[in-house]
């Protein structure tokens, strides 16, 4: 990451899919209780993002499988899409997870996401 990239944590607060409010990192039970698929959301703003002129992308990482994630009702591809034609004033952000529990894992994350913004 050069000095043109900067790095936005989306650490909290997420919704879960039964109305609970978690903040990341945290573990699955804390995130999505017993469920063995679930679902988080956050809201962000767009902030002082320019979105002619600046590359955005939206990355997830997680130990369990990444079913999907979309920003704004639209389905993306963590990492690779621009998304800043795609940002509005105010943001709905949503990652949905399988569990599984992969070797060496870290229990206590299940997940993080994070803006990469690029000025342009």
């Amino acid at each position: 990451m050069d000095d043109s990239t900067h790095r936005i944590r989306l650490r909290g607060p997420w919704l879960a899919a039964d109305g609970g409010r978690v903040r990341l990192p945290a573990s699955w039970a804390e995130a999505l209780g017993g469920a063995g698929e679930g679902s988080l959301s956050r809201r962000f703003q767009r902030g002082s993002i320019s979105t002619e002129h600046d590359r955005v992308t939206v990355h997830a990482e997680s130990p369990h499988h990444l079913l999907g994630v979309t920003l704004n009702a639209a389905a993306i591809e963590p990492g690779a899409d621009d998304v800043a034609a795609m940002l509005q004033d105010s943001n709905t952000l949503e990652v949905r997870l399988r569990r599984s529990e992969p070797a060496g894992a870290n229990p206590a994350s299940v997940l993080e996401v994070w803006l990469e913004v690029e000025d342009g």
